[in-house]
């Protein structure tokens, strides 16, 4: 779905042969380059996740479950926008002529 809205105003001109080899090559790129910055990011958070957990030791349960919730959404939306951009950019290098 991110992918449709990344690149729905990318491709205005329509060309009478499908480049197979093209989107197959940029599709894999744009996987191995998502993968790695998720893994990328991943670890960052894990990392300043316990850092959290370091300086403010007396948490809460509740404090606990905010923080978590808070966590998720915004590694949620890290991932999205970098999707987001690591689709375009891929999209616009392969097929930008």
């Amino acid at each position: 779905m991110i992918g449709y809205f990344a690149l729905r105003k990318q491709f205005t001109v329509v060309s009478d042969k499908l480049r197979v080899t093209t989107l197959i090559f940029s599709s894999a790129i744009v996987f191995i380059l998502t993968f790695t910055l998720a893994a990328i990011i991943a670890v960052i958070n894990l990392y300043l996740v316990q850092l959290v957990k370091r300086l403010y030791e007396p948490f809460t349960q509740s404090e606990a479950i905010v923080f978590g919730i808070t966590d998720v959404i915004l590694f949620f939306l890290v991932l999205c926008v970098m999707g987001w951009v690591v689709v375009r950019k891929t999209a616009k290098a392969f097929f930008n002529k």
